[in-house]
């Protein structure tokens, strides 16, 4: 019921003319001076986030792990995202897309599940609230780690105080809360970014980095998994996760440690400010002799480009892709 009910009042869009009323008539239960009044009025204008039938907000009722992510999500609206109407659960891809950009470490999981897609159907804490904003902006700490970050940005102020303690990350995140985090975070980052594979320790001295800055450099070991393979390689360039360039193209080279097909496929994609990374192009990169090359065309002008290094794989005799490598060019000209 709580899914079912928080579901419907989170993400269904408004009828004609409410996105208007919303940006200028408070809810029944938001006075004008509450502290969440702005944030909500904003998360409604944009249809983030909808009031109840009653015309209540209910600004202090939890909010679930799937209906905060979601609405992360819709806040960006990126370019790569699409809903899929066949779907059994509605949030089913917003689910994937978050795992898609390696968001797991934020996410909870139940060991079962009594009904189809309640496996994310979880009221979510304001630590993990902390991980996902971490992951979306493109790092991965553990719980403390990512709390951190969040008040040495400014992306939170604590709930009773300005410290990890006063953050208050075992408390569950509300309605009201929910929305100001979003709309801090989208004051602040303009694209939703991959998160790293590994957790790293916090470094305050990186808070000041943009995502980009602070990506290391991580190529995917060989997996334990007998029925997992994979291209298994070593990058000789770049040989760091953010590298800088005036040129209109970027060489990529390295060897196969363990080849498994004829090569690589690099793909290119740029950053859009308020979309998201969209696909510019993708280059082959065959093996030969054990060792691979290519050079990347990055020719639509100054701006971030990240780049993505895929593999055929197979898990359980089902052929896939793979990612084992990713970085980003900045081209500034």
């Amino acid at each position: 019921m709580f899914s079912t009910l928080l579901a419907a009042s989170l993400l269904a869009l408004p009828a004609a003319g409410q996105a208007a009323a919303a940006e200028t008539a408070p809810f029944t239960d938001v006075a004008a001076g509450y502290w969440g009044a702005d944030a909500i009025r904003w998360a409604a204008a944009q249809h983030i986030v909808d009031g109840y039938g009653d015309g209540t907000f209910k600004p202090d009722q939890p909010v679930g792990q799937k209906e905060f992510i979601a609405m992360l999500i819709r806040a960006y609206n990126p370019v790569d995202f699409a809903l899929n109407d066949d779907s059994a659960d509605w949030a089913q891809p917003y689910m994937d897309y978050a795992y898609r950009l390696n968001w797991g470490a934020s996410i909870v999981t139940r060991p079962s599940t009594p009904e189809p897609g309640s496996i994310f159907n979880v009221p979510y804490t304001r630590m993990y609230v902390a991980r996902l904003i971490t992951n979306a902006s493109g790092r991965n700490y553990n719980g403390e780690g990512s709390i951190r970050y969040l008040l040495d940005s400014g992306l939170s102020n604590g709930k009773t105080a300005n410290t990890a303690e006063g953050y208050g990350g075992s408390d569950t995140l509300t309605r009201a809360e929910a929305v100001t985090f979003i709309r801090t975070l989208k004051q602040k980052l303009d694209v939703l970014y991959e998160a790293p594979q590994q957790t790293e320790p916090y470094k305050p001295e990186t808070v000041r980095l943009a995502p980009a800055q602070n990506w290391k450099l991580a190529v995917r070991p060989k997996s334990d998994n007998s029925l997992l393979s994979y291209s298994v390689i070593r990058l000789d360039q770049p040989s760091q996760g953010y590298v800088t360039t005036s040129q209109t193209a970027y060489a990529v080279s390295g060897a196969a440690e363990s080849a498994f097909g004829s090569g690589l496929a690099i793909r290119i994609d740029k950053k859009v400010a308020g979309y998201g990374f969209t696909k510019i192009s993708t280059v082959d990169a065959p093996f030969k002799d054990g060792k691979f090359n290519a050079t990347l065309p990055l020719s639509s002008g100054s701006g971030l480009y990240r780049i993505s290094i895929d593999s055929p794989a197979v898990f359980h005799h089902s052929a896939n892709t793979i990612r084992v490598a990713m970085f980003y060019v900045n081209v500034i000209q």
